[in-house]
Parts: structure tokens; C-alpha cells; sequence
């Protein structure tokens, strides 16, 4: 069944924990470049869906190994803490249909997750003050708000009394808000003098998440070790809400991590962890590079030298991926790429039909592996007679990242086709870049063809920055689309205002109501003012 609220002991039975009688604490992270943790972190995920009358209850549990070594920078009052997290298949634990367990239809792979073992090594720098997070990965909406449970190890530079409240603004680009933290009382568990931290959450998701999503709360609790100055052990729960049409269908994600191991690395120990990491880092350059077969060489040369190093797991993942890339990961035959490429077309038209933007972000990964691993061939196709498999060829290369692929996009919205066009006007809504020029888009809603029309209000939509009203010629063309002939272009101009208008708007929009006849675009009127007035 879906929970509303989690709430999980802050300390496990076992271990000994007791109120202590100090007063005042200073709170500061670890810089000794000899320490060396390993935290266990379970993620729960919950979901629940309303789908024609029948609700769906579902709980996914993941589990990750985090491997933290501080390494010395040789500078005052900070440290670099190198973070290894193991993250393991994800594993629907239950699913009910109105209140009733079922046997299990959906993998780990319908909630974006992956279904094998990953690994992530990165190096973060680490101060007195302020300390790196440990995130596992999860979905587009609970990510940045597993980031704000577990991204607390920043400190007030004076030292504080229990019951001492301080507040710090946090954001990530999905996620604004503030954390309250709040110094709940010291405490003794088994052998180490601690203290208990509060931190609530407050603020909205934006970004891509924006409008799709309703923050509801989160809070974390922990337990800080003061004399090692390491989490000990850290709970939080939030809730939020997916907005489908008239729908709110209720989430929530809870963490749990658990200190499970610490120790002291004598100084030859540190070298050969500061070593093979350079070495790590040398065979990934190999691997980002497109020279597989040197990164699997390289991590052959890591393991002999290094049997068992403390990075092993990393660059066994490093291997696997460059002989999946350089083997498994070859190029389709022509025949296969177009039929995959039209099915990923078909589910991200599902994903923009239902504004599903979980759904849209699986299948931009997913496009952009094949975009990766064909890349000559699609550049071919960008060029062929066939105008509907420019049109495919145009809107997988959107989802490549370098400027010359945004240029080449840029460049098929003055294509001959308006199918083209329009698939070059979807790229750009599927990249959602706010830095995207107003030019670009502009030229888009005044096009010839309606089809290209709707399709770039949806790109202005999409590409419009989070929380800012629509300006300038942009805003203008817009309200005159509002009356477009087409109905779909109206629609779609409508939507660009729910997502973006503001006070000046209101009387276009209202004129347009006036005068539009049509049912459904009166209706998305009505919501558009309804909304801009809420603001």
C-alpha cells in the first residue's frame, strides 16, 4: 500500500545510544586524508497510478555501496574525497491494483532504472565546512529530492548550542528550495560521541520537472559522529505529487544510509589508492575518447598491477562498457537502425501525447545509444531523397550534446519538407535547452505549415527558461497563433502561455476566449487565465 509519510528509527536496535549532557558543539566535516568509509544506502520508491478506474500501488526498493577515501590535496583545512557508488538492480518488491497484491507485470525498467550492477567513481573536493553528497541514482523527480535529503554535511563555522537553528538555499536543476536545519540534541551511540540533526525541506521542483510535478515535504534525520565527523547513520522520507490532467497521483521516496565500515589507510595505502586512481581516470579518458580497445587494455594493465585495489569494481564496469561499445555495441544494419528509430519516435510521440516526462527521459537515453553508436549513418541519412527518413535521421540527432549537432538541427528547420521541419522543431523541444536562440524558435511559429507552427510553440514551451514569462517577438507571435486558423496551433500556443504567461497576457487570452468557439481550445483558455491569475 502506498505510504503517506515514512518514518524509520533514527539508530537500529543494536546499537547503544544515550542522551549526552553537552551543551554546545562545533560541527566539522573530516579532512584527514587517511580516513576511508563505506555506507550502505536502501532507496524506497513508491508510485501510485489511477488508470480507468483502477489504482495501481507499486514500492521499489534499490540498494547502493558507497566507498569513500579521502586523498590529500596538501592544503589547509581541506581534503579530496574520491567516492566510489555500487549501485545494484533495482527490485519491485510489491504491486497491488486497488488494494490487492498482483503478481508482478512490470520490471525495474518501467520506473527508468537500471537493471544491472553500475558503477560511479568520482572526486569531489571536501572542506572543513562543506562536504560532497553521496547520491544513488533514481528518477527525473526523485533525484533532486534524494540530493536535498542527503546533501547536508555544510556546517556553521561557530560552534552551535542544542536546539541552535540555521537555514541554507539549495537547488539542482529540477529542484529550488531551502534546508532548516535544526541541532536536536548530543548523544552517546556505542563508543562514539554524536549529535542528532533535523533538516526540512521546503521549495518547488523547475526545470523539466516543473508543472509535471507538486512538491509536498521531506526531512531528513541524522546521527553525525563528532569525533570522526561522518554520518553515522541518515533517514529521510519526502512525498510529492505526478499532475496528470485533472489527476494527483501521490509519491514518495525514503533513504536510509548506514555507516558499515571505517578505518585509517596507513601511508602506503594511501599512495596505491592515489595511484591506481590516476590510472582509473587515464583508462576513462581512453573510453570517453571512443578508443575502446585501449580501454579495455588498460584495465587489463590496471588489475595486474593492482589485484586487488580498492577501485576494482570501477574498472571492471569501465571494461564491461568498452567491450559492450567496441563488441556488443556495433553498429545496426540500415534496415534495423530505421526500425529502431521509428520505434523510439513512437514512444516519445506516447511520452509528449501524456506529458509523461519519466517516459521521454527513458527514451532519450535510449536515443541517444543509438545516436552514439551510428552516428555515420544517421549523418547519411540527414541527407537522403526520403524525406521521412531525413525527418527521423534530424530528430535523432537533436538529442545529440556538441554545438555541431544543435547547428545541424538549426539548419533542417529551413528544409524544403515541413515534415522535416516540424521533426526539427520536436528535436528542439526534446532538448529543452533554455539557451536555445529565440531566432531559431521564432522562425519556427511564423513557418508556412501548420504542423511546423504547433510544433514550435511546443519547442518555445519546452525551451522557455523555467519561471520566466514569455518575451520580446516570441511572446507577440504567440498571441497572434492563439487565433491561428489551425487548431492545433492554437492549442498549442495556448499551452505555451499555461506553462509560461503572466499578468500581461490576460487580455489577448481573454479576448480569445471570446471570440474561439471551439471547445477544447475555450477549455485550455479558461485554464491558461485561471493560472496566470493564480500566480
Amino acid at each position: 500500500m502506498y505510504l503517506r509519510f515514512f518514518v524509520i528509527p533514527l539508530i537500529g536496535a543494536s546499537a547503544a545510544l544515550t542522551a549526552a549532557p553537552e551543551q554546545k558543539v562545533t560541527l566539522r566535516n573530516s579532512v584527514a586524508p587517511e580516513l576511508a568509509t563505506t555506507h550502505e544506502i536502501t532507496t524506497i520508491l513508491t508510485r501510485r497510478t489511477d488508470r480507468a478506474g483502477v489504482r495501481e500501488d507499486a514500492v521499489v526498493r534499490l540498494k547502493a555501496r558507497n566507498v569513500r577515501l579521502q586523498l590529500d590535496e596538501s592544503k589547509v583545512a581541506q581534503v579530496k574525497a574520491a567516492d566510489m557508488t555500487i549501485m545494484l538492480p533495482g527490485e519491485v518488491v510489491s504491486l497491488h491494483r486497488d488494494g490487492k497484491p498482483v503478481a508482478r507485470s512490470m520490471g525495474i525498467e518501467a520506473f527508468g532504472l537500471p537493471t544491472q550492477n553500475w558503477v560511479r567513481l568520482v572526486t569531489q573536493l571536501q572542506t572543513l565546512h562543506d562536504g560532497p553528497a553521496i547520491v544513488p541514482d533514481a528518477p527525473l523527480a526523485d533525484l533532486p529530492l534524494l540530493t536535498a535529503m542527503l546533501d547536508v554535511a555544510h556546517w556553521p563555522r561557530q560552534p552551535v548550542p542544542i536546539g541552535e537553528r540555521w537555514s541554507r538555499p539549495f537547488e539542482t536543476p529540477e529542484f529550488a528550495g531551502t534546508q532548516h536545519f535544526e541541532l536536536k540534541e548530543a548523544l552517546r551511540v556505542g563508543d562514539d560521541s554524536a549529535v542528532a540533526v533535523h533538516v526540512r525541506i521546503e521549495g518547488r521542483f523547475q526545470g523539466l520537472a516543473a508543472g509535471t510535478f507538486a512538491f509536498e515535504r521531506a526531512e531528513t534525520q541524522l546521527v553525525w559522529a563528532k569525533a570522526e565527523r561522518i554520518v553515522l547513520r541518515l533517514t529521510g522520507a519526502a512525498t510529492y505529487m505526478l499532475l496528470r490532467d485533472e489527476n494527483r497521483e501521490p509519491r514518495g521516496v525514503q533513504v536510509d544510509m548506514v555507516l558499515k565500515n571505517r578505518e585509517r589507510l596507513s601511508e602506503e595505502a594511501q599512495d596505491e589508492a592515489r595511484e591506481s586512481l590516476s590510472a582509473f581516470a587515464r583508462a576513462l579518458a581512453e573510453f570517453k575518447a571512443g578508443r575502446h580497445e585501449k580501454a579495455v587494455t588498460a584495465a587489463v594493465l590496471f588489475r595486474e598491477r593492482w589485484p586487488r585495489g580498492v577501485w576494482l569494481p570501477a574498472i571492471d564496469y569501465l571494461e564491461q562498457e568498452a567491450l559492450r561499445r567496441d563488441r556488443g555495441g556495433k553498429p545496426l544494419a540500415s534496415d534495423d537502425l530505421k526500425r529502431a528509430l521509428a520505434a523510439l519516435v513512437d514512444r516519445w510521440k506516447a511520452a509528449d501525447a501524456f506529458d509523461d516526462v519519466e517516459l521521454a527521459e527513458r527514451n532519450a537515453r535510449a536515443m541517444r545509444e543509438v545516436l552514439e553508436l551510428n552516428e555515420r549513418q544517421i549523418r547519411a541519412m540527414m541527407r537522403d531523397d526520403d524525406e521521412r527518413l531525413r525527418a527521423l535521421a534530424v530528430f535523432a540527432w537533436s538529442f545529440g550534446e556538441s554545438p555541431d549537432h544543435l547547428n545541424d538541427v538549426a539548419r533542417a528547420t529551413r528544409d524544403a519538407s515541413p515534415q522535416v521541419r516540424a521533426w526539427a522543431a520536436n528535436g528542439l523541444a526534446a532538448r529543452g535547452n533554455p539557451d536555445t536562440d529565440p531566432e531559431l524558435l521564432l522562425s519556427l511559429v511564423n513557418d508556412s505549415d501548420a504542423t511546423v507552427r504547433a510544433r514550435g510553440c511546443v519547442a518555445v514551451r519546452r525551451c522557455n527558461p523555467p519561471g520566466e514569462p514569455l518575451a520580446g517577438r516570441l511572446r507577440e507571435r504567440l498571441l497572434a497563433l492563439i487565433l491561428d486558423p489551425d487548431k492545433p496551433t492554437r492549442l498549442a500556443s495556448i499551452q505555451a502561455f499555461v506553462a509560461a504567461g503572466s499578468g500581461p497576457d490576460l487580455p489577448d487570452l481573454r479576448l480569445a476566449l471570446k471570440v474561439d468557439r471551439d471547445p477544447d481550445c475555450r477549455k485550455a483558455l479558461e485554464e491558461a487565465i485561471e493560472r496566470i491569475e493564480r500566480r
